[in-house]
């Protein structure tokens, strides 16, 4: 899977909710390539949690396996002027 077609699939809520489970807390969503395996992408996800046990390690997207990279003690940016 290439990492644009993977960015669409990552827009879409049933697979954001696929990936966040029932994680409730502030999150950021992106696509990367694999730092494992440079040609194939993978998704990183920022969460405010230091638990990601609830985050999977890898979602299975149009057949395909796409591995899951987790971030902990994500800090959900303030707008400006607040």
């Amino acid at each position: 899977m290439d990492l644009n077609r993977l960015a669409t699939l990552l827009e879409k809520p049933e697979v954001q909710k696929k990936i966040l489970r029932d994680y409730d807390g502030g999150y950021s969503l992106g696509v990367i390539q694999n730092p494992q395996k440079r040609q194939e992408p993978a998704i990183r996800i920022r969460i405010e949690s230091e638990d990601s046990s609830s985050i999977p390690s890898e979602i299975v997207l149009d057949g395909e396996t796409v591995p899951i990279l987790v971030n902990t003690r994500f800090k959900v940016p303030e707008p400006l002027g607040k």
